[in-house]
């Protein structure tokens, strides 16, 4: 199997589908959830911290390992004959992620796990460990609708990636391990298991020879400041507020912002369009009534439904 399945193209074959949602109808929209946020460094344009950091936190091997990783596979077999196939997981390395990114589903079962050890054992092989780095890094998910690391410094830093302090990158990387949970501007406990696994990462790093402790300890002890940013701003207005319900209970239900985002969902909702129009005329029909008897701004009252 692995020697007849051709290996993905990062920039060709990464795409990411828009998700729908729809009334209970399952014909009109309420609206959609879509990411094209991307943009693509050659190898030697990707800085050099970010290189060191991602290997340190997601696979302190891949500079030698062969592209799989033996006790990984060993524990998702394990997970698989006690748990089952929905929790075939555990021990990917930097290239099986990649795989996984370019074109195998999201599903966890064995087969995919299997299928996504041939291709990532077959691309150990065929390319350079160089090609497989800068092709995760242009392509793997950071959160906030950013794929790949100058998406994702412009849309946390504001930055280019090359502008990136070590402090910045090594933030960035470890966010790469669980996007949904792990972006600071979500709340305290998202910023607090930021900071663990930020820690991690240097701790990683310090291992390896590519960080020294003097670095270390000038930045150890807190997470770089990440500027503030208007939570829920994707979605204004009513239908927006619907749109984000969704996506609470999309998450709550274990999709992931990727999914979610770029899976090509078709999400019917149990909302009807007719009541949802009514209960928004009434809500601005009160609003209007209250502010015209209270001698109020309309935009100053906040009608409850």
């Amino acid at each position: 199997a692995s020697t007849t399945v051709a290996l993905p193209n990062p920039n060709a074959d990464f795409q990411t589908n828009t998700s729908f949602v729809y009334y209970r109808d399952g014909k009109e929209k309420i609206g959609s959830y879509q990411i094209q946020n991307r943009q693509s460094l050659p190898y030697d344009k990707i800085p050099q911290n970010v290189k060191d950091a991602i290997v340190a936190g997601e696979n302190r091997t891949f500079w030698t390992d062969p592209g799989i990783s033996i006790p990984g596979m060993l524990r998702a077999a394990f997970s698989l004959v006690t748990k089952g196939e929905d929790y075939a997981s555990g021990g990917s390395t930097i290239t099986q992620q990649y795989i996984k990114i370019m074109y195998l589903s999201q599903e966890r079962s064995f087969t995919r796990k299997f299928t996504e050890i041939l291709l990532a054992a077959k691309m150990g092989n065929e390319l350079s460990k160089e090609q497989i780095l800068e092709g995760y890094l242009n392509t793997v998910y950071f959160g906030r609708g950013a794929y790949g690391i100058e998406a994702a410094a412009q849309a946390y830093f504001g930055k280019p990636a090359a502008k990136l302090t070590d402090a910045q990158a090594i933030a960035l990387t470890s966010i790469v391990n669980n996007p949904g949970n792990l972006d600071p501007a979500k709340g305290d406990k998202q910023a607090a298991d930021l900071l663990e696994r930020y820690q991690y990462t240097i701790n990683g790093m310090v291992e390896m020879g590519t960080m020294t402790e003097a670095q270390k300890n000038e930045i150890y002890a807190e997470l770089p400041e990440f500027p503030k940013v208007e939570r829920d701003s994707q979605f204004g207005g009513p239908k927006g507020f619907l749109l984000n319900m969704v996506q609470d209970e999309l998450k709550a239900k274990g999709f992931t912002e990727e999914q979610i985002n770029g899976g090509g969902l078709s999400i019917i909702t149990t909302f009807d369009a007719k009541a949802q129009e009514a209960a928004v005329k009434a809500a601005q029909k009160i609003t209007a009534d209250t502010a015209a008897t209270g001698n109020k701004k309309a935009k100053n009252l906040h009608a409850g439904l």
